[in-house]
């Protein structure tokens, strides 16, 4: 056995696919947040950051991650969190993100539920959390 795994060895050696790593870092400098979904961004992110076998905490990857954010979320991270780290970039993004979810929820709620429902202090019950999440 110690012979064909030699040579099954040899063989998967010879026939690398070489641009991988290339490609990799390729897809990592087009890669852009799309459609809210953070979490995918990081996820993609990361994976890309392996496959080319780079340190994500690298400031100029750092940078890139950064870049492949929306400005407005990339600025939020950096004026309340002021991360270091590809990790604390992460969480930052993340917390941010939810932020704007819960924002945008709010609005909603804000402007559709007052034809349709009584504002919570006409109901009588004040435990009753009046947002939708």
């Amino acid at each position: 056995m110690m012979v064909w795994d030699a040579l099954e060895q040899d063989f998967r050696h010879s026939f690398i696919d070489y641009m991988v790593h290339e490609k990799a870092h390729d897809d990592l400098r087009k890669l852009k947040m799309s459609r809210g979904n953070i979490d995918q961004y990081i996820t993609d992110f990361e994976f890309l950051a392996q496959c080319a076998r780079i340190d994500v905490n690298d400031p100029t990857v750092i940078q890139l991650f950064s870049e492949g954010m929306p400005f407005s979320l990339a600025e939020s991270c950096i004026k309340l969190k002021q991360p270091k780290s590809f990790e604390q970039w992460a969480k930052a993004a993340q917390a941010q993100q939810r932020n704007y979810i819960l924002i945008q929820g709010l609005k909603k709620s804000k402007d559709g539920s007052s034809a349709t429902r009584p504002p919570p202090a006409q109901t009588g019950n004040t435990t009753r959390n009046p947002f939708f999440w």
